[in-house]
């Protein structure tokens, strides 16, 4: 690696340079965020930039940051000195190196371009806030991957429990310190998703339900209606717990909550 080099250049330019310069320079000299390191520099009368100097060890790069440049971390320089003259030498350690890393977070987070590590490790798409899902792109998901089936979706508006809290009495209450609980309910809409089958196939059903239940684009979708699995059938002359409705519904254990 070029370490020398990159910290020789660095360091020449310092007044100039921001954050995001720096890291775009360590970028192009090939070098890897997990070579990087932020050393918080604490004074009462910094220098007017943020990066007070580079240097190598231990085959690390080691960027020097005024920490009072920092607006996100500026507060701690105050608290650094706070603990230095009140006999808090260890905590002073401690700070340093948690300050070190959570630069490192921060930084490498804000301009994650300059991640190498992440790019070639294909993970820069799970930084980048993902559009939620829709229903429509549901159904074709599952239409596409159960084409054989007829699915269809309903919203519904159903009556979903919830308990209360415990509720103590005050002291001059005639109960006394007695605990009450109930139960209310609450309006909610639903997601329904219905699946039409010709014949009863429990290989079949447990995959679909397997889909449901780990697929991320409906855990994803979950998070914002609650979604509610039924199958149903023509014909209940195969499977004894099916009643004799136009649609049949599945025994309960296959109406799932997903």
């Amino acid at each position: 690696m070029m370490l020398e080099p990159c910290a020789e250049f660095i360091e020449k330019y310092k007044a100039k340079l921001g954050i995001k310069n720096a890291l775009a320079v360590i970028h192009s000299y090939g070098i890897s965020s997990k070579s990087v390191q932020f050393v918080p520099e604490f004074s009462l009368m910094p220098d007017n930039v943020i990066i007070s100097g580079c240097s190598c060890q231990l085959n690390h790069l080691r960027l020097h940051i005024n920490i009072s440049k920092v607006s996100m971390f500026y507060a701690l320089n105050d608290y650094y000195f706070y603990l230095q003259h009140n006999d808090g030498e260890r905590l002073c350690s401690v700070l340093e190196q948690g300050i070190s890393s959570l630069l490192y977070d921060y930084f490498y987070g804000v301009y994650y371009g300059y991640n190498r590590d992440l790019a070639s490790a294909g993970l820069l798409d799970v930084l980048r806030p993902a559009s939620p899902p829709t229903i429509s792109q549901l159904h074709s998901m599952l239409q596409n991957k159960y084409s054989n089936l007829d699915i269809t979706f309903n919203i519904a508006e159903a009556q979903l429990p919830s308990s209360t809290f415990a509720y103590q009495l005050d002291s001059n209450s005639t109960l006394g310190g007695c605990y009450l609980y109930g139960e209310k309910t609450h309006t909610c809409q639903t997601l329904e998703v219905l699946v039409y089958m010709q014949n009863f196939n429990q290989s079949l059903i447990a995959s679909i339900v397997d889909e449901m239940q780990t697929n991320s684009m409906v855990l994803a979708l979950k998070k914002v209606i609650p979604i509610s699995l039924k199958f149903s059938v023509p014909d209940s002359s195969n499977y004894s717990s099916l009643t004799g409705l136009e649609h049949l519904m599945l025994s309960p254990e296959y109406e799932v909550e997903v």
